[in-house]
């Protein structure tokens, strides 16, 4: 997932890695050039349009910079400060604090609180696993996609998972994908935002029955 840690120190990738970096990105997404977040959650799918300066989808607006992110998703603002090594600030009115660094298998370990809950990730071109805000993810690549399941410990069964992020994400910083991942998979977050399911939706809006 991180691509800082193999810039040059002009911070400018060599074209022949920055090739190979670009076709690797490219396996865990469904097509090349994929422009949005797909998230899927036992079955139901959100997409989200992503650009180097937001994500969008219905009632999020996300809005995006090298060193800040800003906006909403839902009722919940956004307002994070992206440092090389650590992101800060608040989701939701709820305090963010998280510390980024590589391990010794290139993946991304994003480590910290959000509110009173932790948040423990690792993110590889292979694999995205840990706690995020009191929600724990397995998802490994395959087919073009990370997918496996989530379990919030509300008592139910874990749901199958699973996430394709867009192409240009290979382009950015770590605290960027950081923020990124944090975002997607908070249950607060864009996983909030994933469209219920056709049956469910028509159970909410049918009329109750009057008792006989």
């Amino acid at each position: 997932m991180s691509m800082r840690s193999q810039r040059s120190r002009g911070g400018v990738l060599p074209p022949v890695i920055a090739a190979v970096l670009l076709l690797a990105l490219c396996a865990v997404t469904v097509r090349s050039g994929s422009r949005e977040i797909t998230l899927s959650l036992d079955g139901r799918t959100g997409h989200f349009p992503f650009s180097p300066t937001g994500i969008m989808g219905e009632d999020v607006e996300v809005y995006r910079s090298s060193d800040a992110v800003g906006g909403r998703i839902g009722f919940r603002e956004i307002e994070l400060d992206l440092l090389p090594t650590h992101i800060s600030g608040t989701y939701g009115g709820k305090p963010v604090e998280l510390d980024l660094k590589l391990n010794e298998l290139g993946g991304l370990e994003v480590d910290g609180t959000y509110g009173e809950r932790t948040v423990g990730l690792v993110a590889s071109q292979t694999r995205i696993a840990g706690l995020a805000g009191g929600c724990s993810y397995w998802l490994s690549l395959g087919g073009g996609r990370y997918a496996g399941f989530r379990d919030c410990n509300d008592g139910r069964r874990p749901v199958p998972v699973s996430l394709q992020l867009p192409e240009r994400l290979g382009e950015e910083t770590d605290p960027e994908v950081a923020a990124t991942l944090f975002l997607t998979l908070v249950p607060e977050g864009l996983a909030a935002r994933v469209p219920a399911s056709a049956a469910a939706a028509s159970a909410r809006a049918a009329p109750p029955r009057r008792p006989r």
